[in-house]
């Protein structure tokens, strides 16, 4: 029987600095487009000390070709820092087909790991307040739009987990039809910031329910607009759907009737009273 050749695979953790990067780069003849926000995402991971030797691989062929890493490798050279990965040496230049074939970790799965009772009304949660506090507190379209790093994720997560842990809970209890990350995401950043918190409770168990309230009622005219998003006659983003909860609120507190919710796009989220 003949022996099949097998190269011989060297693996080495090496220190990797820009300069590095740089020229292990210029063998990168194979892979695919650069996805320049998964760049980014490491990078910034990277600079801020966060990136974590995990195992994973830089991988040559046994010519010097370049099969999978490239991502990590620009993430070095535009967060500027010396990164310690783990590199093999003389693979088979065509088990390039086998790379990135498995299942992305999704943000549910990190909140999972994190032992999040409510793990995707979490996932979503987390994501929505980390983009309110650190990118855009209106929470536009496009802001909504932008990914977000599973480490900042799960920081977040962990130094909020206890809020985020409530409106969640909040959020998926009482049997309502409403988009649950966005009910969770409005108790959150009313809770943070009215002077009535007591009223919290009341205001989202009726919400859920409509018991024992009229048309004028502020909270069954917002019922309203949010059935008409879950049934499509309407539908909210994110940034619509805060204002018209804190738009709602706002009259509950004061304690006045409110049959249209007003608010133009172009307008600041209103403030929480």
């Amino acid at each position: 029987m003949n022996k099949i050749a097998t190269p011989k695979i060297v693996v080495k953790l090496v220190t990797v600095t820009p300069e590095m990067a740089l020229e292990m780069l210029e063998k990168n003849t194979m892979n695919r487009n650069i996805d320049q926000k998964r760049v980014d995402q490491y990078a910034q991971d990277m600079r801020c000390g966060r990136w974590q030797m995990n195992g994973t691989t830089i991988v040559f062929a046994d010519d010097g070709t370049l099969l999978d890493g490239q991502h990590r490798l620009w993430a070095v050279v535009e967060a500027k820092v010396s990164v310690q990965l783990l590199i093999v040496y003389n693979a088979d230049k065509d088990s390039i087909v086998t790379f990135d074939i498995g299942k992305t970790r999704t943000a549910s799965n990190i909140m999972q790991i994190e032992r999040s009772a409510h793990s995707v009304t979490a996932a979503t949660l987390t994501k929505l307040l980390w983009l309110h506090d650190f990118v855009d507190c209106n929470l536009s379209p496009k802001t909504c739009q932008r990914d977000v790093s599973n480490n900042d994720l799960r920081e977040f997560y962990n130094e909020r987990k206890d809020m985020i842990e409530l409106a969640a809970d909040v959020a998926e209890h009482g049997g309502h039809h409403f988009v649950k990350s966005h009910m969770a995401l409005a108790y959150c950043v009313i809770g943070k910031n009215t002077a009535y918190r007591y009223k919290l409770k009341a205001f989202f168990d009726t919400l859920k329910t409509g018991s024992d309230i009229g048309m004028k009622h502020p909270i069954m005219t917002l019922r309203n607009r949010l059935f008409e998003n879950r049934l499509g006659v309407r539908s909210l983003s994110v940034q619509e759907t805060l204002a018209a909860y804190i738009r709602v609120w706002n009259a509950y507190v004061r304690g006045n009737d409110l049959t249209v919710i007003r608010w133009n796009a172009s307008e600041p989220i209103p403030e929480v009273l």
